[in-house]
């Protein structure tokens, strides 16, 4: 339907609510300086698209495919972003907060100044992304994709990390607030090295045997200990080498 196609146009200072623009095909459309409340564009197909300067609160970007976009100097809150796939695109001056992003995909596009705060974003896939500076505070991102993705400079803060793929992308990230173990674990499974436990499942370590080289990984300043003792081989905790090893093995 011709309603429903936007072509080469430029919107300025407008406040849309409670407007349906899902299903629009939108192309060569530069959007500033408005104001989205409770707005509905999900299942759209977007192509070059320049958002700046905008505030979005509430509404759904559920499964809208956005090509070659650039948001800027905007804050989106409390959206519905399951599905959203934003690719090749610009993301600068950002904060999303308390945003649902669920399945969505930001695949090599490049992210500035940018806050995800307590936004759920379980199997997010940010192949390929550059997410040098982003900050995740209280996230969801259990089962995110990170493969090729560049983390150099983010911070992760109480935030959810399991099942990750391609962990190895945050290198040079600073990590806080999560069970350092189970990233361990998956730090070295990403590495190709398996750690596997020998004996005496559920042994608590605390003082027993001295840890032969301690590891620091940068994160919340606490180190790893790997060593060989009479009943394990395993990651423990330990501040540096010659301390006694603490951690536990888990079966």
């Amino acid at each position: 339907m011709a309603d429903d196609v936007v072509d080469e146009a430029q919107l300025s200072a407008l406040h849309f609510d409670r407007v349906d623009l899902s299903g629009f095909e939108v192309a060569d459309v530069d959007i500033e300086e408005c104001r989205f409340a409770s707005v509905d564009a999900s299942g759209g197909h977007w192509e070059r698209v320049t958002v700046a300067n905008c505030r979005v609160d509430g509404g759904s970007l559920a499964n809208l495919q956005v090509r070659g976009g650039s948001l800027r100097r905007c804050e989106v809150t409390d959206n519905r972003m399951t599905g959203l796939q934003w690719t090749d695109g610009v993301v600068r001056d950002v904060r999303f907060t308390r945003c649902r992003g669920d399945l969505a995909g930001f695949r090599f596009s490049r992210f500035t100044h940018v806050v995800f705060a307590d936004c759920r974003l379980a199997s997010i896939d940010f192949t390929g992304a550059d997410l040098s500076g982003v900050a995740f505070v209280d996230c969801d991102l259990t089962g995110a994709r990170l493969n090729e993705a560049t983390m150099t400079g983010a911070t992760l803060t109480n935030c959810r990390l399991e099942d990750v793929s391609g962990i190895g992308a945050l290198r040079g990230a600073t990590v806080s607030g999560v069970d350092m173990m189970s990233l361990a674990f998956q730090l070295a499974a990403d590495a190709g090295i398996t750690l596997v436990p020998l004996s005496r499942d559920g042994q608590e370590y605390d003082g027993v045997g001295e840890c032969e080289e301690a590891v620091s990984l940068g994160w919340d300043g606490r180190q790893f200990g790997f060593a060989e003792d009479e009943f394990a081989v395993g990651p423990f905790q330990a501040d540096s080498a010659g301390d006694d090893l603490k951690g536990r093995v888990a079966g």
